[in-house]
């Protein structure tokens, strides 16, 4: 299914849920509350998904669009470029559909945060306590089975059936106390990312001034943990900075909108913006480069709004 979110000008849509469509549900007209109950049921080729979003914003007469959300896919590459040429062709098309293509931020949590869990020994303790799952489904587990533990250790003796279960491959038999505290290490260490990603999802408030900030605090928190006496959590660290850094370890890497969000945010403005680069990006003329493409970027964004809709002022 195509899941899309449309609330102004932005969408977000991935090829794995079903559609919800995010508006003021008291200003929408009967019909067209209908419509956005519609599901796109394709699981074709990503042009063919594309034609059918193309479809339901055509129904809807939705044809300003700013930014589209999309899981980081490389199949979802060619839905963008589709999407690009057709908002070109309404002449909506903010820059040429510079800014269009967004990259969801929880999936690429997910992609970094598995990573970090491929470690040996990390599989292991979790898969004594709980079989293979999601990450934030593991977190969750872990939180509940930790409070439990002695609960396990009292069932281990009155219960064989319980060691002969876990002795099969798939488990590596019953927790012992290093897995316990493996698996306490590991709560910890995936409740930042846990928390992070209700944070970024949510959908009653505005996200897209906070997102920078959480992802410089991911950032201070890898360089944190590298520094860590834990062998194995600095290990997991590093795995997940290699991932990290490969989606935004660059202004080349990143939509520059999650930039301008905080930018236009009172409370925080340029000063911020330019702050964390010097903090995070402060390598030998690095800051100052990306400094002036958010600068001239910005610049370019409100100039192309000027020459649309400055007439209207």
């Amino acid at each position: 299914m195509v899941h899309n979110q449309v609330s102004g000008d932005h969408v977000d849509f991935g090829v794995d849920k079903g559609m919800d469509m995010s508006e003021d549900e008291d200003d929408i007209p009967l019909d067209s509350k209908k419509k956005k109950k519609r599901i796109v049921t394709s699981r074709s080729p990503c042009e063919e998904v594309s034609r059918d979003v193309e479809k339901c914003l055509l129904e809807w007469g939705i044809d300003r669009i700013f930014t589209i959300t999309v899981n980081n896919a490389s199949s979802n590459d060619g839905a963008m470029v589709y999407l690009k040429k057709k908002l070109e062709n309404l002449g909506q098309n903010i820059l040429g559909g510079k800014y269009v293509h967004m990259r969801c931020i929880a999936h690429i949590i997910n992609l970094v945060v598995q990573d970090g869990l491929k470690g040996k020994d990390e599989h292991e303790a979790i898969s004594r306590i709980r079989g293979p799952v999601r990450w934030n489904s593991t977190y969750l587990m872990l939180e509940a089975a930790i409070c439990l533990k002695r609960v396990f250790d009292a069932y281990e003796d009155i219960d064989l059936a319980y060691k002969t279960d876990l002795s099969k491959k798939s488990f590596d038999g019953v927790p012992i106390e290093s897995d316990w505290d493996r698996a306490k290490m590991l709560l910890k260490f995936l409740k930042h990312f846990y928390n992070l990603t209700l944070c970024i999802s949510g959908s009653s408030y505005v996200t897209s001034n906070i997102i920078f900030h959480k992802i410089c605090e991911v950032d201070l928190l890898f360089r944190r943990w590298l520094n860590s006496d834990d062998v194995e959590l600095s290990d997991m660290a590093r795995k997940m900075k290699e991932n990290f850094d490969k989606y935004w370890g660059s202004i080349e890497k990143m939509n520059m909108v999650l930039y301008y969000g905080v930018i236009l945010d009172p409370r925080y403005k340029l000063g911020f913006v330019e702050f964390f680069f010097d903090n995070l990006y402060g390598g030998i003329g690095q800051s100052d480069v990306m400094k002036e493409r958010v600068r001239d970027g910005l610049h370019e964004l409100f100039n192309d709004y000027k020459l649309r809709y400055g007439h209207a002022l």
